[in-house]
């Protein structure tokens, strides 16, 4: 009698290495936030099918990691970390953590504490679960924010009032307990005209001596109106003395950092940051702009500048750009003109220069003058092009071939994708046209491809939601053979 065939061992998800699997949950993870800030439309809650519904994808999509969560418990207890990176406090104010029932490894992968929209009740709620957050190191709040929570105690209302009080001063005291944990600030709502001192708003949050990332988000004034002074930042940043990445988001039209260094200069007081490496800028163009940035972070690595206005050059090239001999990154965001900034500084050791253009008005960027030919570039770059879906380049072989020639890594892609296919007037179809077709012609390659892999693999449910997205197209083919 034959002994049976041994059975063949059962291959799938749970037989792969523990290993593996957490890298499969970490590449999910970075897929997720990719789908998140797609702008494609995404269902707010799980739903059965997988495909479109009332012109939305399903919840699933860019929620990978929660739905790897659910197959088992290894790949459950690789995905945790995963689940919930950053808390607020109306979550810590839940009982489901006030009572300890939330699982600890997914409490342990907390590394940020949001405190941006914040009640009495649930910042008194977030200062007592500070203790009980070992990894947290970030903290996300508004200027001012104690005194957002609420009013002081007053007659009208003198019970109440006095609770919110109580709750915001033993709160701010357990954060002060606890401020050595953070080392990266992200502050918002800063505003420019404020007499109170950034300084003092945020050392009861933090060491400010041991913040190594920090992120100043400024708003004030329009242009018309009083300019910017930005009495609130110069103090702070003469105490950051060991910050290695700084972001500064400016949203009146880039005046910020300008203002910040010409104030400086008429104190008399240096603004540097020797231990800056890496630097994020919205700010408007002026021709002394590179001189401000290396006054500021003379041992700059990383540069993203990001331009509210037009470079311009008045035909004239600048006298001795100041050298930035450990700049390794640089990359230049804004209007068409934005590039013409390279002229203004010298990369001596640049190795990777990405520009990102937004859309310009007239729809043409024209790639023979996008560098100016003064910059040399050096020979190993790597320099990356993004441009709008809807942008037409224009002699983009030029500028190819003067990157062949100087021994340029050149590449190129398209941002804002789904703007091709929204609805625009006829007015501006005129030089639309052409971008427009493309895109279309390359969505339905894809299309096709797509529809080849999901019938070799018998993907049913991938078939039905291409057939649902391509209802449109068949309704206007049949009205047109009617």
């Amino acid at each position: 009698m034959s002994s049976a065939e041994p059975e063949e061992p059962r291959v799938g998800l749970s037989s792969l290495p523990r290993e593996l699997l957490r890298a499969i949950v970490v590449l999910v993870g970075a897929q997720d936030e990719a789908v998140r800030t797609s702008g494609v439309p995404l269902e707010t809650a799980p739903r059965d099918q997988a495909s479109q519904a009332n012109g939305k994808w399903s919840y699933w999509y860019g929620h990978g990691v929660s739905a790897l969560s659910l197959v088992n418990g290894t790949l459950r207890q690789l995905a945790l970390p995963f689940l919930c990176q950053t808390v607020k406090p109306t979550q810590l104010a839940h009982p489901l953590f006030q009572f300890g029932a939330v699982a600890s490894a997914l409490v342990a992968s907390i590394t940020e504490l949001d405190v941006i929209s914040v009640s009495s009740a649930s910042f008194a709620a977030a200062a007592l679960a500070l203790t009980n957050l070992p990894s947290l190191r970030i903290l996300t709040l508004c200027f001012n924010l104690l005194a957002e929570i609420g009013p002081l105690q007053n007659r009208s209302n003198g019970s109440r009032d006095a609770t919110v009080s109580i709750r915001r001063d033993l709160g701010s005291r357990a954060f002060k307990a606890n401020k050595s944990k953070i080392v990266e600030l992200r502050v918002k709502k800063i505003p420019s005209d404020h007499d109170m001192c950034a300084l003092q708003e945020l050392e009861p949050f933090a060491v400010v001596q041991s913040i190594r990332r920090i992120s100043l988000g400024v708003h004030g004034r329009r242009v018309g109106q009083v300019p910017p002074a930005c009495g609130p930042l110069l103090p702070l940043l003469l105490r950051l003395t060991n910050v290695q990445d700084i972001t500064i988001d400016d949203d009146i039209e880039g005046r910020a950092f300008p203002a910040l260094m010409l104030e400086a200069g008429l104190k008399g007081v240096s603004v540097t940051c020797t231990a800056l490496r890496s630097l994020k800028l919205t700010t408007m163009w002026d021709p002394p702009l590179f001189f401000f940035i290396h006054e500021f972070a003379p041992n700059l690595e990383r540069l993203d500048l990001t331009l509210t206005s037009a470079a311009t050059n008045n035909g004239e090239d600048p006298d001795d750009p100041p050298p930035f001999p450990r700049l390794t990154h640089l990359r230049l965001s804004g209007v068409r003109q934005c590039s013409v900034a390279l002229a203004y500084a010298d990369f001596v050791d640049l190795s990777s220069l990405e520009i990102f253009l937004e859309h310009p008005p007239h729809g043409i960027v024209d790639c023979d003058d996008l560098i100016p030919y003064s910059v040399v570039l050096p020979a190993g770059l790597r320099l990356h092009l993004r441009t709008h879906t809807l942008t037409v380049l224009k002699d983009l072989d030029i500028l190819e071939q003067r990157c062949r020639n100087a021994h340029v890594v050149f590449t190129h892609d398209k941002h804002s994708p789904l703007t091709a296919f929204a609805t625009a007037k006829p007015s501006v179809m005129a030089w639309q046209g052409p971008a427009r077709e493309a895109a279309v012609d390359e969505a339905l390659v894809a299309a096709r491809d797509r529809l080849s892999r999901m019938t070799s693999t018998e993907d049913k449910h991938g078939v039905l939601a291409m057939a649902q997205g391509l209802r449109k197209v068949a309704e206007g083919n049949l009205l047109a053979s009617l």
